[in-house]
């Protein structure tokens, strides 16, 4: 897991750091993301390293099943309109 930010965080915190110059940018930062709310869009990088409470291949490894992958993906989806209802 990372312990200090990446260098490039500040300046995607810019509007110029983006093709329709945003008036407004508001950052946010989860377990395993930095998100970037831009006008009308939403930007996300995944965090670097080994998040075994993330990581879909420790759970394929115990489960590996198909059905198992649709279920944490539609998960991750719910979560995720939960924090960014507007999107």
């Amino acid at each position: 897991m990372e312990t200090t930010a990446p260098t490039y965080l500040e300046a995607l915190k810019k509007s110029e750091a983006y093709s329709d110059s945003p008036q407004k940018i508001k950052f946010e930062e989860t377990q395993g993301s930095y998100l970037f709310h831009a006008n009308a869009q939403l930007y996300k990088i995944k965090k670097t390293g080994f998040f075994d409470f993330i990581e879909l291949s420790v759970c394929m490894k115990q489960v590996g099943t198909l059905g198992f992958l649709k279920f944490n993906f539609l998960g991750r989806i719910r979560i995720s309109l939960r924090f960014f209802q507007g999107f």
